[in-house]
Order: structure tokens, then sequence, then C-alpha cells
């Protein structure tokens, strides 16, 4: 079942510059899980930290996604920790699809979403993952190693946005809507897309 799966990955994406793109997405993932803490290995208990992927899989898959989007331009890749590989929520245009979430009032929750291990999230989780990295590395892409390896401590969420940004979760939310209203209305020409 695995190999098929692989076999129609790769039937879907048969170019270079895709398996690039599949590449990075990965890559990220792998970098983020290894952003430990040396002490967990003291003591002979073995290597036991708190994964992104399972506490923080907004930030995990979120940053993945970024890094496909920034790089390429799309963001096609499902990895094998992720629940879905084929659907497609709204299709391939992530921003007009956040965008016209935010101005019918129907994005998730953040304080709802930040919950769900990277395995769990839906399609349109996805997306939404990727665009709260996207307002957090327009804010401060140097603070994204520090929330990291604040996530690898398994502080809160809050206090992650607070000591990394410098924003409480309250006005995440609210600053993130119209930096999307702006930055992802379908009508302005950016050079981000």
């Amino acid at each position: 079942a695995y190999r098929s799966r692989v076999e129609a990955v790769f039937a879907m994406h048969p170019k270079d510059e895709d398996f690039l793109r599949h590449w990075t997405h990965g890559l990220i993932h792998q970098l983020t899980a290894v952003h430990y803490n040396p002490l967990w290995f003291n003591g002979g208990r073995g290597l036991s930290p708190p994964w992104l992927a399972d506490k923080y899989g907004w930030l995990d898959a979120g940053l993945a996604h970024w890094f496909e989007i920034e790089f390429d331009g799309e963001a096609t890749t499902y990895c094998m920790q992720e629940q879905d590989t084929t659907t497609r929520w709204k299709g391939g245009d992530w921003r007009t699809n956040v965008w016209k979430a935010v101005a019918a009032e129907d994005a998730p929750s953040f304080p709802e979403l930040i919950t769900i291990p990277t395995p769990a999230l839906s399609p349109r989780q996805h997306q939404f993952a990727w665009s709260w990295v996207d307002y957090l590395m327009s804010r401060d892409p140097k603070a994204m190693g520090q929330a990291i390896k604040l996530a690898k401590h398994d502080l809160p969420v809050r206090d992650i946005l607070k000591q990394a940004w410098g924003v409480s979760m309250l006005s995440f939310e609210e600053n993130w809507a119209e930096w999307v209203r702006v930055e992802y209305d379908p009508k302005r020409k950016t050079s981000r897309g």
C-alpha cells in the first residue's frame, strides 16, 4: 500500500522542480524535528522531546508549506505524516482561498486549531496554518528560530507568540486577519503572488 501511494504521488508530479518542492517540504519537517535541547540526552533517558508535529501541528505544517510557496509559488506536498495526499481545499490558490474565508468571516479559530497535531490537520487547516506562518514570517522571519526553540521547551503558544514576536493570542488573530485582507486581496498585485 505504501509503495502504491508513493508511486501515485510521483505520477502526479514527475518533473524535477516538483521533486525539489516535495524534498524542501520534507526537509523543513526534518530540520524542525531535530531542533532540540541537548539536555534531553542526559541521564540515559534517550531522546524524547516534544516533537513539533505532535503538539504544534500548525507551526510544523505551516512552515513546511511556507517554504514550498516561498521558493516555488505553490504548495502541493502532503508528506507521509500528513493526512491527505490528494485532496485540495478549493484548489491551489491558497492566498485567495484564505482571503475569501477571512472576508466571509469563515476562518477557523486559531486557539482551536493550534491544538491539532500535524497528521490530523485537514487540507483546509493546512492552508490556514501556512497563512499564520506567512504572517509571522512577514513580521520577523528571524523570530521563527526562537519560536521553534520555545516550542521544543514545551511552552504554550501564547508564550511563544509573546516571546518571539511580542504579540498576544488575541491581537495575533485580529492582526493576522487584517493583514490577510490587504496582502492576499486578489485585486492587489504583489511580488509575492
